[in-house]
């Protein structure tokens, strides 16, 4: 057998595994193993308190905690400026896909999120500091 019956063959297999694959796993979501879906996934798994000061935000924006988590898990995980030095309650910066919204600060400990820090993108809402 020369060289382009075997390239041949194995374009044909690979065709063929690339197929099956596709067919197989066609209604899969096969990104989950990413580290900024596992946080995600973390954070929109566990139940989520907010402070008095984020809840008025949240308020302000008629938003509450459903609405706001749907709202981070289109968003980003910026790893550069969290903090998952305590494995007992890490910190993850996130920046929402929101115009309202510029960046949030989410604890995640053992059994729940806390939301610690939410910055908004004008300051048209007169919360306590």
């Amino acid at each position: 057998m020369n060289f382009l019956n075997r390239l041949k063959f194995y374009l044909i297999g690979v065709g063929l595994g690339i197929l099956m694959v596709m067919s197989i796993f066609k209604d899969r979501k096969l990104t989950t193993w990413t580290p900024k879906n596992q946080v995600l996934k973390e954070i929109e798994e566990l139940p989520m308190h907010v402070n008095e000061r984020e809840n008025c935000l949240l308020t302000c924006l008629d938003l509450n905690v459903d609405l706001f988590k749907s709202m981070i898990m289109e968003g980003s995980v910026d790893f550069n400026e969290s903090d998952v030095s305590n494995e007992e309650k890490r910190q993850y910066q996130l920046s929402p896909e929101s115009e309202s919204i510029r960046s949030a600060r989410v604890e995640i400990r053992k059994d729940s999120t806390v939301l610690i820090n939410l910055q908004l993108s004008s300051n048209t809402c007169d919360c306590p500091i």
